[in-house]
């Protein structure tokens, strides 16, 4: 995974080296009209056979620092697909993975309030992560980024 599924250098930096992997933050340059606390998209800690994305608090950047994998993380690339857990009625944060060939797709959502968050990640095999999706219901304050080629 760490080898075929890495974060592009350019748009992460690296922060620290763990036992079992590496982990990086990714940001977004400015965007018109987003608020700055969207344009950090968490830190990620890659691993031999998965992606963990975890929330960029000073707290849990302690805690990695300390070896211990804070509570709130979330696996976001892995060889296994991920079925959600909530059923299709169920109010809450729905997370899964799909796996379509050498792409990994994870997707989380919320239904808490009729404006819920969402957010979606494409990995591809050779070339990293190629998209990046994130809004609030109806569109709001929408980010969609893909990886050019070139």
């Amino acid at each position: 995974m760490s080898d075929s599924y890495l974060l592009q250098r350019r748009y992460t930096t690296s922060i620290h080296y763990l036992d079992h992997g590496k982990l990086y933050e990714l940001k977004l340059s400015s965007i018109k009209d987003i608020a700055q606390k969207r344009l950090s998209l968490g830190y990620f800690y890659v691993q031999k056979d998965r992606i963990y994305k975890i929330d960029p608090t000073k707290e849990n950047l302690d805690r990695l620092k300390n070896k211990e994998l804070p509570k709130d993380r979330v696996i976001v690339c892995q060889n296994e697909e991920v079925k959600d857990t909530l059923g299709e009625e169920e109010t809450g944060w729905y997370h899964y993975i799909e796996v379509n060939g050498d792409k990994r797709e994870y997707h989380s959502y919320n239904n808490l309030v009729s404006t819920g968050y969402y957010e979606a990640f494409t990995w591809e095999k050779g070339r990293g992560l190629v998209g990046y999706r994130s809004g609030f219901g109806a569109e709001r304050d929408s980010i969609e980024l893909e990886l050019s080629v070139g």
